[in-house]
């Protein structure tokens, strides 16, 4: 019998091809696809619940991939705080 699908299920999934996945695919572990100390770094901070629908949602998760499938649904450019290229801040949302 096969589990139940969950929607966090394809979060991970996304979230881990979008990070250390992708890094693999393009043999380039080494260097980006994780926070480890020495690795280059370009992410974006993100506010989970900028919106009345957001901060409703997100309150009814149980877990931090049911919040990543939230904001790949539910999420666009007003959820990004911070962007930060290699390692430096570059922007910050006043």
């Amino acid at each position: 019998r096969r589990p139940r699908w969950r929607a966090g299920d394809s979060a991970s999934e996304a979230f881990y091809h979008a990070t250390l996945g992708g890094a693999r695919a393009l043999r380039l572990e080494e260097k980006i696809g994780n926070f480890q100390p020495g690795k280059e770094a370009d992410f974006v901070v993100i506010d989970p619940a900028v919106t009345p629908l957001q901060r409703l949602r997100i309150g009814r998760c149980h877990d931090i991939y049911e919040q990543l499938f939230v904001l790949m649904t539910l999420g666009d450019e007003r959820n990004i705080s911070e962007t930060w290229v290699n390692g430096e801040r570059v922007w910050c949302q006043d």
